[in-house]
Protein backbone atom coordinates (compact mmCIF):
# COMPACT_ATOMS: atom_id res chain seq x y z
CA UNK A 1 0.00 0.00 0.00
CA UNK A 2 1.39 3.40 -1.00
CA UNK A 3 1.66 6.03 1.69
CA UNK A 4 1.62 9.76 1.12
CA UNK A 5 4.92 11.46 1.79
CA UNK A 6 5.34 15.11 2.57
CA UNK A 7 8.46 15.01 0.39
CA UNK A 8 7.59 13.27 -2.90
CA UNK A 9 10.30 11.41 -4.73
CA UNK A 10 12.01 13.71 -7.19
CA UNK A 11 12.71 12.65 -10.74
CA UNK A 12 16.34 12.34 -11.81
CA UNK A 13 16.01 15.67 -13.64
CA UNK A 14 14.61 17.43 -10.55
CA UNK A 15 17.30 15.88 -8.37
CA UNK A 16 20.02 17.00 -10.77
CA UNK A 17 18.61 20.57 -10.65
CA UNK A 18 18.51 20.73 -6.85
CA UNK A 19 21.80 19.04 -6.15
CA UNK A 20 25.12 20.61 -6.96
CA UNK A 21 25.99 18.31 -9.84
CA UNK A 22 28.55 18.78 -12.56
CA UNK A 23 27.89 17.59 -16.14
CA UNK A 24 30.52 14.91 -15.45
CA UNK A 25 28.45 13.51 -12.58
CA UNK A 26 25.22 13.56 -14.61
CA UNK A 27 26.83 11.24 -17.16
CA UNK A 28 28.25 8.95 -14.50
CA UNK A 29 25.33 7.43 -12.64
CA UNK A 30 25.00 3.88 -11.39
CA UNK A 31 21.69 2.57 -12.70
CA UNK A 32 19.70 -0.48 -11.66
CA UNK A 33 16.59 -1.93 -13.27
CA UNK A 34 14.48 -4.72 -11.76
CA UNK A 35 13.79 -6.67 -14.96
CA UNK A 36 10.48 -8.23 -13.88
CA UNK A 37 8.86 -4.94 -12.81
CA UNK A 38 10.84 -2.52 -15.04
CA UNK A 39 11.42 -0.29 -11.99
CA UNK A 40 14.62 1.76 -12.18
CA UNK A 41 16.80 3.49 -9.60
CA UNK A 42 19.78 5.73 -10.36
CA UNK A 43 22.44 7.03 -8.00
CA UNK A 44 25.12 9.63 -8.64
CA UNK A 45 28.39 7.74 -8.72
CA UNK A 46 30.35 8.99 -5.73
CA UNK A 47 32.42 5.79 -5.92
CA UNK A 48 34.55 4.70 -2.99
CA UNK A 49 35.52 1.25 -4.38
CA UNK A 50 35.10 -0.79 -7.56
CA UNK A 51 36.32 -4.33 -8.27
CA UNK A 52 35.58 -6.47 -11.34
CA UNK A 53 36.63 -10.10 -10.88
CA UNK A 54 36.67 -12.91 -13.48
CA UNK A 55 37.12 -16.57 -12.57
CA UNK A 56 37.40 -19.56 -14.90
CA UNK A 57 36.17 -22.86 -13.49
CA UNK A 58 37.59 -26.18 -14.63
CA UNK A 59 36.75 -29.77 -13.77
CA UNK A 60 39.86 -31.82 -13.16
CA UNK A 61 40.09 -35.59 -13.06
CA UNK A 62 43.14 -37.60 -12.13
CA UNK A 63 43.44 -40.77 -14.15
CA UNK A 64 45.69 -43.78 -13.61
CA UNK A 65 48.96 -43.67 -15.49
CA UNK A 66 48.86 -39.96 -16.31
CA UNK A 67 50.93 -37.36 -14.45
CA UNK A 68 48.69 -34.39 -15.28
CA UNK A 69 44.94 -34.42 -14.66
CA UNK A 70 42.43 -34.26 -17.49
CA UNK A 71 40.69 -30.87 -17.49
CA UNK A 72 37.35 -29.81 -18.88
CA UNK A 73 36.29 -26.17 -19.00
CA UNK A 74 33.01 -25.44 -17.15
CA UNK A 75 32.42 -21.67 -17.16
CA UNK A 76 33.76 -18.21 -16.44
CA UNK A 77 32.09 -16.23 -13.67
CA UNK A 78 32.14 -12.47 -13.28
CA UNK A 79 31.61 -10.69 -9.98
CA UNK A 80 31.52 -6.94 -9.37
CA UNK A 81 31.87 -5.26 -6.00
CA UNK A 82 30.85 -1.61 -6.00
CA UNK A 83 30.81 0.85 -3.10
CA UNK A 84 29.55 4.39 -3.25
CA UNK A 85 28.41 7.23 -1.03
CA UNK A 86 25.09 9.04 -1.28
CA UNK A 87 25.25 12.55 0.23
CA UNK A 88 22.19 14.61 1.17
CA UNK A 89 22.02 18.41 1.01
CA UNK A 90 19.00 18.71 3.30
CA UNK A 91 15.83 17.12 4.63
CA UNK A 92 14.19 16.78 1.19
CA UNK A 93 17.33 15.24 -0.29
CA UNK A 94 17.67 12.88 2.68
CA UNK A 95 14.03 11.76 2.42
CA UNK A 96 14.32 11.18 -1.33
CA UNK A 97 17.58 9.27 -0.91
CA UNK A 98 15.96 6.93 1.62
CA UNK A 99 13.03 6.31 -0.75
CA UNK A 100 15.47 5.46 -3.56
CA UNK A 101 17.49 3.19 -1.27
CA UNK A 102 14.29 1.45 -0.09
CA UNK A 103 13.20 0.91 -3.71
CA UNK A 104 16.68 -0.40 -4.52
CA UNK A 105 16.62 -2.90 -1.64
CA UNK A 106 13.17 -4.10 -2.77
CA UNK A 107 14.83 -5.20 -6.03
CA UNK A 108 16.39 -8.11 -4.12
CA UNK A 109 12.98 -9.76 -3.84
CA UNK A 110 11.19 -11.81 -6.52
CA UNK A 111 7.76 -11.02 -7.92
CA UNK A 112 5.07 -13.23 -6.37
CA UNK A 113 1.77 -14.39 -7.77
CA UNK A 114 -1.20 -15.68 -5.86
CA UNK A 115 -2.10 -19.26 -6.57
CA UNK A 116 -5.09 -21.27 -5.57
CA UNK A 117 -6.10 -21.27 -1.92
CA UNK A 118 -4.12 -18.03 -1.36
CA UNK A 119 -0.77 -19.80 -1.65
CA UNK A 120 1.73 -17.67 -3.50
CA UNK A 121 4.56 -18.72 -5.74
CA UNK A 122 7.43 -16.96 -7.42
CA UNK A 123 6.38 -15.39 -10.71
CA UNK A 124 9.77 -13.86 -11.62
CA UNK A 125 13.25 -13.99 -10.12
CA UNK A 126 14.90 -10.75 -8.96
CA UNK A 127 17.17 -10.30 -11.96
CA UNK A 128 18.79 -6.88 -12.21
CA UNK A 129 20.15 -4.84 -15.11
CA UNK A 130 23.21 -2.88 -13.91
CA UNK A 131 24.73 -0.04 -15.87
CA UNK A 132 27.71 2.17 -15.14
CA UNK A 133 29.40 3.84 -18.11
CA UNK A 134 32.02 1.51 -19.63
CA UNK A 135 32.91 -0.24 -16.36
CA UNK A 136 29.82 -2.40 -15.74
CA UNK A 137 29.05 -3.50 -19.29
CA UNK A 138 28.98 -6.47 -21.64
CA UNK A 139 30.58 -4.32 -24.31
CA UNK A 140 29.84 -1.53 -26.71
CA UNK A 141 26.81 -1.63 -28.98
CA UNK A 142 25.56 0.80 -31.62
CA UNK A 143 23.75 2.86 -28.95
CA UNK A 144 26.60 2.96 -26.45
CA UNK A 145 27.47 0.48 -23.73
CA UNK A 146 25.18 -2.45 -22.98
CA UNK A 147 24.32 -3.03 -19.34
CA UNK A 148 24.92 -6.24 -17.41
CA UNK A 149 22.14 -8.64 -16.43
CA UNK A 150 22.62 -10.63 -13.25
CA UNK A 151 21.71 -10.68 -9.59
CA UNK A 152 22.77 -8.86 -6.45
CA UNK A 153 24.21 -11.10 -3.74
CA UNK A 154 24.07 -8.47 -1.03
CA UNK A 155 23.48 -4.80 -0.30
CA UNK A 156 25.24 -3.24 2.67
CA UNK A 157 23.53 -0.04 3.87
CA UNK A 158 25.60 2.07 6.28
CA UNK A 159 24.55 5.58 7.42
CA UNK A 160 27.58 7.77 8.20
CA UNK A 161 27.20 8.40 11.92
CA UNK A 162 29.98 11.00 11.98
CA UNK A 163 28.26 13.11 9.30
CA UNK A 164 25.08 13.09 11.38
CA UNK A 165 21.40 13.29 10.53
CA UNK A 166 18.75 15.77 9.53
CA UNK A 167 16.17 15.72 12.34
CA UNK A 168 12.65 16.41 11.06
CA UNK A 169 9.22 16.38 12.67
CA UNK A 170 6.28 15.88 10.31
CA UNK A 171 3.08 17.93 10.37
CA UNK A 172 1.52 15.05 12.35
CA UNK A 173 4.30 15.20 14.94
CA UNK A 174 6.16 12.08 13.80
CA UNK A 175 9.96 12.25 14.18
CA UNK A 176 12.18 11.35 11.22
CA UNK A 177 15.96 11.04 10.95
CA UNK A 178 17.52 11.37 7.51
CA UNK A 179 21.24 10.54 7.20
CA UNK A 180 23.42 13.29 5.79
CA UNK A 181 25.48 10.60 4.06
CA UNK A 182 24.91 6.91 3.36
CA UNK A 183 27.41 4.32 2.12
CA UNK A 184 26.15 1.48 -0.10
CA UNK A 185 28.13 -1.61 -1.01
CA UNK A 186 26.94 -4.36 -3.37
CA UNK A 187 28.19 -7.58 -4.87
CA UNK A 188 26.76 -8.26 -8.33
CA UNK A 189 27.11 -11.45 -10.34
Amino acid sequence: MATKRKFPLMSDVEEAKRTTVTPYMKRHQISFEHIATKKKVKFLAFLTAFSDSFRSNWKTENVYGRMDPLVVFQNTQRSLTISWTIPSEGVVDGANNLVKIRDFIRMLYPVYEKGSLGVSGIKAAPLIRLGFVNWATEGESGKGFSSLVGFINNIDYTPDMEAGFFDHVSAKGKPFLYPKSVALNITFQ
